[in-house]
């Protein structure tokens, strides 16, 4: 076990947080898988300060609280690589601890990493409104793309990866991201770009509105078009389907992501995020948390990168 050494050198690395949970164990796993697809170290990372000792449970007997920490994290820790090693014996894993708080730590180990992964909770509106102590943190500070994975039953083996788009900064890092993890997966990349009309929506139905949707339809169409431009010549093995909607931008991205009759589910769903630090990093923007919560596979969320 080692100390996290200066990041500045990782490039080629793949991060995945630990607390021991059964989601974080589900994380792990799917960490592992992509970076061995990626031909990537996986740098499994576990935080812990002397205050989380009184989770340890009773029986657990050291000399100190400080040494009864130490230990109980490293156990953790250890547990979480022979987890890996059995299952990906050639993958390149190493395991650092934090003596810090979790979310400034991973936030400091995302400076340098291809990607972040994370583990959360099943769906619940606890698990939503507790969304922003540390995984929305480190979204929102993060220096790489954060992956979100909840449980195993939200784990698709297969299908396209699916990318939330509204011509935006944020979204052109976002439709990188999803690129080159088409590519790496060998899937198709579903571009979705959903334009509405604040403020009018809630009148839908009621009476007519003075709105020509198929002409912003088809305009939005030409500019999903154009931000599409010039990715399928980068990534030729990449078969792309773009879609536009109208209507509420969370609520048609997770429709589009779930399997039905005719289509297999999002493997993936990127999205991007407002960037770094300040008030945007306080606070994960409402389609980026409903789809953390609620998909039905895990989500990356891309920031800004500086």
């Amino acid at each position: 076990m080692t100390l996290t050494p200066s990041a500045a050198t990782r490039i080629n690395v793949i991060v995945a947080g630990v607390d021991g949970s059964p989601e974080s164990n589900v994380a792990i796993l799917w960490a592992a898988a992509q970076a061995e697809r990626r031909g990537a170290e996986l740098r499994l990372v576990h935080a812990y300060t002397e205050s989380a000792a009184m989770y340890a449970g009773p029986g657990l007997i050291a000399p100190s609280m400080t040494e009864a920490t130490t230990e109980w994290a490293m156990n953790i820790l250890a547990s979480a690589k022979e987890l890996v090693v059995a299952g990906y014996p050639t993958l390149a894993v190493t395991a650092h601890l934090h003596h810090y708080d979790a979310s400034s730590s991973l936030i400091s180990e995302a400076e340098h990493a291809l990607m972040m992964v994370v583990g959360t909770s099943h769906r619940s509106r606890l698990a939503e409104l507790m969304l922003g102590s540390v995984v929305n943190r480190v979204i929102g500070n993060s220096g790489c793309p954060v992956v979100v994975v909840r449980g195993a039953e939200n784990l698709p083996a297969d299908g396209p990866v699916l990318v939330a788009l509204d011509g935006s900064v944020c979204s052109d890092g976002a439709l990188a991201f999803a690129f080159e993890e088409a590519s790496f997966r060998g899937s198709e990349l579903v571009a979705v770009r959903v334009w509405n009309e604040p403020g009018l929506e809630r009148f839908a139905g009621l009476f007519p509105l003075p709105i020509d949707s198929a002409s912003i339809t088809v305009d939005e169409q030409v500019r999903l078009a154009e931000q599409l431009a010039g990715w399928s010549a980068k990534y030729s093995d990449v078969t792309v389907r773009p879609l536009v909607f109208g209507g509420h931008p969370a609520e048609t991205l997770l429709r589009e992501s779930a399997k039905t009759s005719d289509r297999a589910a999002a493997s993936l769903i990127v999205t991007g995020s407002r960037g770094r630090g300040g008030f945007a990093g306080l606070l994960l923007g409402s389609t980026s948390q409903t789809l953390v919560t609620h998909a039905d596979c895990p989500v990356a969320v891309v920031g800004l990168q500086e």
